[in-house]
């Protein structure tokens, strides 16, 4: 790969763009609208990374990176990025859901907000739905304001779209219908969310460099967030966020590796590479309907590429032995049940070890919902239905503490916003000394999943 190449692809790229082109003096690309603007920035090694931001409501709307060593992939990914550059546009407002009980104030309230968000060039665009929809049309939406009369909602509301802002409307404001001030205070509110930063736990004092990559598909999005660690600290991460309908394929994962593996002048030696993927992974093959990857040996295909040792593990199994280095239980269950999925999956520890079983079946909940969850088809078809998904949850809990007897059970699953709820209908089962410690680990899932992948690392290299 020479300089040659970097500029035919870049020419190429200049090629595919019709308006609002141009050039600085790095020779890096800048494509502008008045929605959007996408650059696109080539580095030293042939690195090459794109980014697009919304002008309109000042956000990411992606973000990418990788080496170019494959022409026609990385003509695609260009292709990518036009195609999501070309509809910014049909984000250019911030969309904000007004919710009562009926929907008949409110409708009234949306229709009188967007003219006045018309008249005054406002970037909110208003719509509203009765409360028994919010589940089905929420995730449609930047922001989610609640009437007050159903405000004792905003908890569980708040926890099933964690990514959303949601409020409850002032009970003077929404009296009045006064547009000004809703508009005014949901600018106060926006603009005062700050995104927390990953606080890394300390580990263990671990001697080598590793790359760790882990997956968290959902219904809203799915996630890839890759660290290198030296020596136990964190030196370097990312995160890579992609569409709900993204598949995951191995060219995801190559082009992490290609970046980060072939270029150990920028990023320093890896002495080993851990992946903490979603799916059932037997003899290193990967079961998942979500992904474009089939009948493929990862560690085979990774190792043969890259000549590196790659410890391949089902990604809440890492969060199962995370969770367990912190905490001082010898049988505990990790359940996660990803926003939008019909089936979760489970990380298993029994007497201090990770439970993987024959076939790596262990936690895979799926078989048992297919026979004998009586909630599982209601979910199935409505799987945003936060009261489903309790039901589902809870019947698999049901099974781990009547087989394992567990300690404690952490459970990953935004729909889920009270483990009272759970405790109380596994008390309609057993006796209150058999109910294990409940947590929820939402918030903390993928860095029990980075920490117990280093784990597993350090264990195998």
């Amino acid at each position: 790969m020479n300089n040659l190449i970097v500029d035919d692809y870049r020419y190429w790229c200049i090629s595919k763009v019709v308006d609002g082109l141009s050039v600085d003096d790095r020779n890096n690309l800048i494509i502008e609208n008045e929605y959007a603007r996408a650059n696109i920035n080539f580095y030293d090694n042939q690195l090459v990374e794109f980014s697009i931001i919304n002008l309109s409501i000042k956000e990411s709307e992606f973000y990418l990176h990788f080496q170019l060593n494959n022409l026609r992939h990385a003509q695609q990914l260009f292709e990518e990025l036009l195609d999501t550059f070309n509809h910014v546009q049909d984000h250019k407002s911030v969309k904000v859901l007004l919710c009562c009980s009926s929907a008949l104030t409110t409708s009234y309230f949306s229709e009188e907000l967007n003219k006045i968000s018309n008249n005054t060039k406002s970037i909110y665009e208003f719509n509203a739905v009765s409360f028994d929809k919010i589940y089905d049309v929420g995730r449609d939406y930047d922001i989610i304001l609640l009437a007050p009369q159903i405000g004792y909602n905003l908890k569980k509301v708040s926890e099933v779209f964690k990514d959303h802002l949601v409020l409850q409307i002032p009970a003077n404001i929404f009296g009045s219908y006064d547009c000004v001030k809703l508009i005014n205070f949901v600018d106060e509110k926006r603009n005062g969310v700050n995104k927390q930063e990953i606080v890394s736990d300390s580990y263990l004092n671990h001697n080598h460099r590793i790359l760790i990559v882990g997956t968290r598909p959902d219904g809203l999005k799915v996630q890839i967030c890759y660290r290198i660690y030296d020596r136990g600290q964190v030196s370097y991460e990312k995160k890579i966020v992609r569409g709900p309908r993204h598949l995951l394929s191995l060219s995801d994962f190559d082009d992490i590796f290609d970046t980060i593996l072939l270029n150990p002048k920028i990023f320093g030696k890896i002495d080993g590479v851990g992946i903490a993927i979603t799916g059932q992974i037997t003899n290193d093959v990967l079961d998942l309907n979500c992904s474009n990857i089939q009948n493929v040996n990862l560690k085979d295909y990774f190792e043969t590429k890259y000549q590196k040792k790659f410890i391949i593990e089902n990604n809440v199994n890492a969060v199962a032995v995370g969770f367990h280095y912190k905490h001082d239980y010898h049988n505990l269950i990790v359940h996660s049940q990803p926003i939008g999925f019909d089936n979760g999956g489970q990380g298993i520890i029994i007497n201090d070890k990770l439970i993987k079983g024959l076939g790596n079946v262990a936690g895979e909940v799926k078989y048992i919902n297919r026979i004998t969850n009586p909630y599982y088809e209601a979910l199935a078809k409505d799987s945003f239905n936060p009261d489903r998904v309790l039901d589902v949850v809870v019947a698999n809990l049901v099974c781990d503490i009547s087989l394992f007897g567990p300690e404690a059970i952490a459970i990953r699953c935004e729909m889920i916003n009270d483990l009272n709820e759970v405790r109380r209908k596994l008390l309609g089962v057993f006796p209150e000394a058999c109910i294990p410690e409940l947590y929820k680990i939402d918030e903390y899932f993928m860095e029990k999943m980075f920490m117990g992948q280093l784990i597993l690392c350090e264990e195998n290299l």
